[in-house]
């Protein structure tokens, strides 16, 4: 009986060997001890600080605008001269051809006509009424374009007929000044009709910038030091190497070119003074560990 015993012993433990043995041929990683999970090896975290800074700060609504399109009887505007032949008239421009006030337009017996205004020659005609052979000069008049935009009611306390406003088309940057102001509310909106400071076609989008105070000595910070949750804004404050949260009051938020890189600023109201540092968590991952999370995926 109990050399039975034994023997079934021995052959479980003979099996049980055989199979541990095929195991670990097809998963040697199994028998092998893990190392401890350190999910931070390879893993930096610094932190970035930023110092609040004073200067002055524009304070500023922006809104997308357009020039004026699409009411011809606005801005063309038609010139003709009656009773012209070829010995008494000559167009000295072609259609396309910009002029600028004073430049000559055609010679009419023997002398030069010119406008008194920007414009566009868009169309040169010629018909015969009466017996009479007229010229019909069509121009674009760039004098009586502006920009037509569309600005929040709640702002109309603070934008009025003195409003500096930046007009940017394309790549430039222009001054103008508002030319009238709605007195209708649809939809939380007003319409605003402001001078365009330089030629341009109808339809031409633009972006206006109404400045509406300047503050001589006003705190801002990077935006990327202020995170927002919800409506509420917070900051990370280093103080005596202590890490506090604070919450903030902000307002403009604005950017500036610095050595040919634009710059993120938000200005600070309130929870921080001159001078705070602020930090921000920045992690970075060594070469080895990206290579070993690549692996592990």
């Amino acid at each position: 009986m109990k050399r039975s015993i034994v023997l079934y012993v021995i052959l479980i433990g003979f099996f049980a060997a055989m199979v541990l043995g095929v195991v670990y041929l097809n998963n040697p990683a199994f028998f092998t001890p893990s190392k401890p999970n350190d999910d931070n090896s390879g893993v930096n975290i610094e932190l970035v600080k930023y110092s609040v800074s004073s200067g002055q700060i524009v304070h500023s609504y922006m809104v997308d605008g357009q020039v004026i399109s699409q009411r011809p009887e606005v801005y063309i505007d038609r010139v003709t001269v009656e009773n012209i032949t070829d010995d008494n008239f000559e167009m000295l421009r072609s259609k396309g051809e910009i002029l600028e006030p004073g430049e000559s337009l055609y010679v009419y017996k023997g002398v030069n006509r010119s406008l008194e205004f920007n414009a566009q020659v868009i169309g040169i005609g010629y018909c015969v009424e009466e017996s009479k052979r007229i010229a019909a000069i069509d121009l674009l008049n760039y004098d009586k374009l502006f920009i037509v935009a569309e600005i929040s009611a709640e702002q109309l306390s603070s934008i009025s007929y003195d409003t500096i406003v930046d007009v940017k088309i394309g790549s430039e940057t222009y001054s103008s000044s508002i030319i009238e102001i709605g007195y209708e509310i649809v939809d939380g909106q007003t319409g605003v009709c402001v001078k365009l400071p330089t030629t341009a076609l109808p339809g031409t989008v633009v972006k206006l910038q109404f400045i509406l105070d300047v503050v001589d000595k006003g705190l801002y910070v990077p935006a990327e030091a202020v995170y927002q949750d919800g409506d509420l804004y917070y900051a990370n404050v280093f103080v005596d190497g202590i890490v506090q949260q604070r919450q903030l009051m902000v307002g403009q938020f604005f950017s500036v070119v610095e050595e040919g890189i634009q710059r993120e600023y938000v200005e600070i109201l309130s929870g921080a003074k001159e001078n705070d540092v602020l930090v921000v968590e920045q992690v970075s991952i060594s070469g080895d560990r990206i290579k070993e999370l690549i692996e592990d995926d």
